[in-house]
């Protein structure tokens, strides 16, 4: 009685299992089964709106099963033809395990660290850097401090805003001063690199400023008009803060792996380089 129990038992489960695995099967490629498992997990980090697009569109979800068939077979063969005993195809995966090795990093070190919490409070110790006010300003471009000084001499000299844009369209290398003549026009903070916004935004209307430095050269700035603004809300300010937050940490994290490294360059050499 109780071995007839157990090969009923054992028969219910087998069918069982096989009921499940059948309702779990998505296509198959002779004994290769593709189930709805392996797919979620291929597509799971796919954006959110890209997986409503697949919840909404049968025919797109049959187009991607389609997708995963396919590089089921080109596996299959490229396996068959021993493609990754290749040097090439060795080179190319070393090459693909150094960016997710950097990735991976990247997120441990970066992305662990803008929890929701840090995010507000790096927009509470900065809500400066997102409020609305804007100012308008004219600027001279150069390469050297020393063409920068120079500058400076000459737009100190400068009788009105006539005469500075006149300097501008004479020494300046910004590639729109043809245009605009050093009229930047109305800008917020965001939108300059934070050397250039934190001297722009606390100068005084008609005010030149000494050479500024950044990462595009030497900079000379007449200040022409603000406009006051308000404090920004964390709702709308909350990505920008983020992203700020990110490259903060981000600059930070590569400057002390740069000292630990001991890293040098040898800009001779990099300007001999080409391709």
């Amino acid at each position: 009685m109780r071995k007839n129990f157990l090969l009923v038992l054992a028969a219910a489960t087998a069918t069982f299992i096989a009921s499940t695995a059948h309702s779990m099967e998505l296509a198959r490629i002779g004994k290769k089964v593709i189930t709805i498992i392996e797919v979620k997990e291929k597509l799971k980090a796919l954006p959110p709106v890209q997986k409503n697009f697949l919840n909404r569109d049968p025919k797109a979800r049959e187009r991607l099963v389609d997708n995963v068939i396919m590089e089921e077979l080109f596996v299959m063969e490229a396996e068959a033809k021993k493609i990754a005993n290749s040097s090439e195809f060795k080179k190319k995966l070393e090459a693909q395990k150094r960016q997710l090795l950097a990735q991976q990093f990247i997120r441990q070190e970066v992305e662990s660290k803008l929890s929701a919490k840090a995010i507000r409070r790096y927009f509470n110790k900065n809500k400066i850097k997102y409020r609305t006010d804007e100012v308008r300003a004219f600027h001279i471009l150069v390469k050297t401090k020393g063409e920068a000084d120079e500058v400076y001499k000459k737009a100190k000299a400068a009788k009105n805003d006539a005469e500075f844009q006149t300097l501008a369209k004479q020494f300046s290398t910004d590639p729109s001063v043809q245009q605009n003549l050093g009229d930047l026009g109305f800008f917020t903070r965001s939108r300059m690199v934070p050397e250039f916004a934190e001297v722009a935004f606390r100068m005084k209307k008609g005010e030149i400023s000494k050479p500024v430095k950044t990462s595009f050269g030497f900079h000379v700035i007449k200040l022409v008009e603000k406009k006051a603004g308000a404090d920004a809300k964390f709702d709308v300010a909350k990505s920008r803060a983020k992203n700020d937050l990110r490259s903060e940490i981000m600059k930070d994290l590569i400057a002390g792996l740069r000292e630990k490294r001991k890293v040098t360059t040898n800009s001779a050499n990099i300007q001999k380089l080409k391709f």
